[in-house]
């Protein structure tokens, strides 16, 4: 007993060092980061020429999301992204040629918090993720924020071991097929209560 004592003891006098402190503390308050994927893309966390070593994650706000709790959670979450932030249109060929090849997942934080203090392979190869400078003042800040997952080196966004531990860190909607028509028509016809925080403060 006195040993399995002293192992406890050990264990728990051991600090994290400070890369993951620091790693940690962004993600501090934040359960779960969503992202919207392209289902003709090598994988869910491929980078676009655009990107530059970053991959967009949303932080879609607890009060946003419980003003839609009527709402499935992941048709809730596609609809604000493809509406609210890419701002696309269903009458818009290209913008409709991106929706048919579009899904929506969303990273659990707890289980990135676990990779991060298991895996060293994965601190060594995700520098940070970290909340986008400035989104707090960004219009429609009260729904969302963007936040950005950076690679340590781009090519990284081809490492099949990295994306298969990111992948076991995430939730993906269940109906990852080609968007049909008629689910599209229903997306756009959602109305989606962005005035809730005039209401909750009235």
């Amino acid at each position: 007993m006195n040993d399995f004592d002293l192992i406890n003891d050990i264990e728990e006098s051991i600090e994290e060092s400070p890369e993951i402190q620091e790693f940690l503390s962004h993600l501090e308050g934040v359960d779960r980061l969503w992202r919207l994927t392209d289902l003709t893309a090598p994988n869910f966390f491929t980078l676009r020429p655009i990107d530059k070593g970053k991959i967009s994650l949303i932080d879609i706000l607890p009060a946003f999301i419980n003003a839609n709790s009527n709402i499935n959670l992941f048709d809730f979450s596609f609809c604000h992204l493809v509406k609210n932030i890419r701002k696309w249109k269903l009458d818009n060929p290209d913008h409709l040629t991106n929706l048919v090849n579009s899904n929506c997942l969303y990273l659990v934080i707890s289980e990135i918090v676990q990779r991060v203090r298991s895996d060293s392979s994965f601190r060594e190869k995700i520098s940070y993720i970290a909340i986008t400078p400035g989104q707090e003042s960004k219009p429609l800040s009260h729904l969302s924020h963007h936040w950005d997952l950076v690679y340590a080196d781009p090519e990284y966004d081809k490492d099949e071991d990295l994306i298969e531990l990111l992948m076991s860190c995430c939730e993906l909607n269940p109906d990852a097929s080609i968007r049909s028509e008629q689910y599209l028509e229903y997306i756009y016809q959602l109305e989606l209560n962005t005035t809730f925080h005039t209401a909750l403060t009235a």
